[in-house]
């Protein structure tokens, strides 16, 4: 590209946050400022059904979204850094980018700078990044039992519309039988919950797959566990914080699992996108705080 172009680029992507105008997006030329563009568009007019897809999982880029939707509790959605990125946007706070890699910092101040007559301040609380712990007891065997922290809850979890809570690693997925080994992961977990109304909740069905290949999984049309919730809410951006004893099987060998999370509502979902990420959702309601 020649100097003459990266100059339309960059004005493009002035105009185009100045006038929140997304068809103007389409006309630049290279991916990642046409990428920042269509953010910045999506984020200033408050419609985050523009976000661009994320480069790191299914489904809508999650720092566009918390900022589209003005709740930048689901910055840590986006991982630890995008989600200073995210939060430096949200408090117009350009000293917040000194926090990232030297050779990010230039575009999030450029950001920051950007957007900060189409965003409100806003500050609040900030979830801590996501864990989840699990104790895995081998049933009528003197096997060792195992202690594991699993992947993936510092991007939170999703809440589906039946009352439900998805675990999930937002990069994968309901885990496969492979995809963690590949990744020399320890273990991987998926799991759907309930949440009632009396701070407690059902382990519907779960998935563990372990570094060695191994897969626990709960029988099929039996309910898996049971779930107390310490502080719960299906509203995106807020805590959950629960302990959970369950059942599964691995190679025909009964399994008792129990352990803690820790983590915070990303996102409202349907089921299957929480589990595939084959959609883009477009009904974000709020959930009801207990």
């Amino acid at each position: 590209m020649g100097y003459g172009q990266l100059t339309e680029d960059a004005c493009r992507l002035s105009l185009a946050t100045e006038l929140r105008d997304p068809s103007l997006c389409t006309s630049i030329a290279l991916p990642s400022v046409s990428r920042a563009c269509v953010t910045r568009v999506a984020i200033a007019l408050q419609n985050y059904t523009l976000c661009p897809d994320a480069l790191d999982e299914p489904g809508p880029d999650s720092l566009c979204v918390a900022l589209a939707t003005r709740a930048p509790s689901r910055c840590a959605g986006a991982g630890p850094t995008e989600a200073t990125r995210c939060r430096a946007i949200a408090e117009h706070d350009v000293a917040r980018c000194q926090g990232l890699p030297t050779p990010l910092q230039p575009r999030c101040v450029r950001d920051v700078q950007a957007l900060a007559s189409a965003l409100p301040l806003m500050r609040g609380p900030h979830p801590e990044p996501g864990r989840m712990s699990l104790h895995i007891e081998w049933v009528n065997s003197t096997d060792p039992a195992l202690d594991l922290q699993a992947d993936g809850f510092d991007r939170g979890v999703f809440a589906t519309p039946d009352r439900g809570l998805m675990l999930v690693d937002p990069r994968r997925r309901w885990p496969s039988p492979t995809a963690y080994v590949m990744a020399q992961q320890r273990v991987a977990v998926g799991m759907h919950w309930t949440l009632g109304a009396q701070r407690d909740g059902i382990v519907k069905s779960l998935r563990v797959v372990l570094a060695d290949g191994r897969v626990i999984e709960s029988v099929v049309g039996q309910d898996a566990g049971a779930v107390r919730y310490q502080h719960a809410s299906l509203e995106p951006g807020h805590e959950v914080h629960a302990s959970y004893e369950a059942r599964g099987v691995v190679q025909g060998r009964p399994v008792r699992i129990t352990g803690e999370l820790h983590t915070f509502v990303r996102d409202s979902v349907s089921e299957r996108h929480a589990r595939e990420g084959v959609e883009r959702p477009r009904d974000r309601d709020a959930g009801t705080e207990l």
